[in-house]
């Protein structure tokens, strides 16, 4: 799925209309963004901890409520998340507690 427009950055806000519905969703992930246990679904969190040396980004692994799926994307409950940052890529298995580093994005002009 991409998303294209002439005044669209990365971090913009953007509506997203899930299948045929007419409802706004707060939240929208890449479904591989969420992961299922014995527990039900849930999705990585980025923790952002502050030191001396810098910040520190930390895993935090949280329940979630999907409100509506379609073949590429989510919506979530967005009060369980809290506006803190989703962690929809990794290259190497996540668990909790687990020390990240954000990759190095540059933008094309």
């Amino acid at each position: 799925m991409a998303v294209e427009g002439e005044w669209l950055y990365v971090g913009s806000t953007i509506n997203v209309t899930l299948n045929s519905t007419n409802r706004q969703y707060d939240c929208v992930v890449p479904n591989s963004a969420i992961y299922e246990d014995d527990n039900g679904k849930f999705v990585y969190l980025m923790v952002t901890k502050s030191s001396p040396l810098g910040d520190r980004y930390i895993v935090k692994k949280k329940s979630v409520k999907v409100l509506a799926t379609d073949g590429s994307v989510s919506a979530l409950d967005a009060s369980s998340v809290n506006g803190e940052y989703i962690i929809t890529r990794s290259e190497k298995p996540l668990e909790s507690g687990d020390q990240v580093r954000l990759e190095d994005y540059q933008q094309e002009a």
